[in-house]
């Protein structure tokens, strides 16, 4: 038993050491923002997009979250974003908010977009219900600690009507976010660089399949992602992939008119299967235009 919490414990600091930096999205092709701002603009009509994750369900009392709250726009070659964020893990907490500036550039049936997002954030950290070795530790204030602290995002996609790729580098300044006592320039955060693509090909007028591609590359980690999914009739989904950090996802969704909705849910394959019900998470697009329906997923 006690082997089997020690290595639950190991699995569950691999995936955090993973998610620290940038929140681990399953379905983050219904949701790009989140990884790639240079998607801003990327269809013509104003559109929301909100995602929800739940991690670990069932290993704490208070499992880690993230929400994403995206709103997109485009006019002539530019588009313009905003972004509501928070991420939390036990007693801390990431929120913040962006805005997002992207260039579209025609190249006859392709495309070529640039973005930059600057942003202000704010890290938390509750230090009053920890329990420390040395209570005398300088480093400790026992009190709710926050700092604000400015980055920023750069995006670049290249896209077609079947297929797109990209490249992220978030975190461009890697801000310090030393908290309470502690002056060190150490703690930063850790600049991350995305690598995502995928392809569209279309088996007949009704059905089609999607395989997709994420590479996440930063100082401590490199994490992929990769998946397929099948659309029918342009209306419903399904897909499955796989993570590195050994798990499998599944999902679904609907597009109608100009609402989606899709759902995701990953399950361990490790230790973690054990002690944790799987993570939850949730997505919902709405476009403005009428005239355009939801096509994207």
């Amino acid at each position: 038993m006690k082997k089997s919490i020690f290595f639950t414990l190991i699995s569950l600091i691999c995936v955090l050491s993973i998610a620290q930096q940038q929140p681990i999205i399953s379905n983050y092709q219904s949701n790009p923002y989140i990884l790639n701002k240079a998607y801003t603009g990327y269809v013509s009509t104003p559109e929301i997009c909100l995602t929800a994750k739940t991690y670990f369900v069932g290993f704490a009392d208070k499992n880690p979250g993230f929400q994403s709250l995206n709103f997109a726009t485009r006019k002539d070659y530019y588009g313009m974003g905003l972004s509501l964020y928070n991420d939390y893990f036990g007693n801390t907490r990431y929120t913040g908010i962006g805005l997002t500036y992207a260039y579209h550039l025609e190249m006859g049936d392709n495309s070529i977009s640039f973005a930059l997002s600057p942003r202000f954030s704010q890290y938390g950290l509750n230090e009053s219900n920890y329990v420390y070795f040395d209570d005398n530790d300088d480093a400790i204030s026992n009190a709710n600690e926050h700092k604000m602290i400015f980055d920023a995002d750069f995006g670049f996609l290249f896209y077609s009507e079947n297929y797109e790729a990209g490249i992220s580098i978030n975190n461009l300044l890697e801000s310090n976010i030393s908290l309470g006592n502690n002056d060190s320039q150490s703690n930063k955060i850790i600049r991350t660089y995305n690598l995502m693509g995928k392809y569209k090909h279309n088996l007949n007028d009704d059905f089609l399949i999607q395989p997709g591609l994420l590479f996440t590359y930063n100082t401590y980690n490199l994490y992929y992602d990769l998946n397929v999914k099948a659309k029918i009739k342009d209306l419903v989904w399904a897909g499955i992939g796989y993570k590195q950090v050994n798990a499998l996802n599944i999902m679904f969704g609907i597009d109608y008119k100009n609402y989606s909705f899709a759902y995701s849910y990953d399950y361990y394959l490790s230790h973690l299967s054990g002690f944790s019900h799987g993570s939850h998470e949730i997505f919902i697009g709405i476009r403005f235009n009428k005239s355009e329906s939801y096509s994207k997923f």
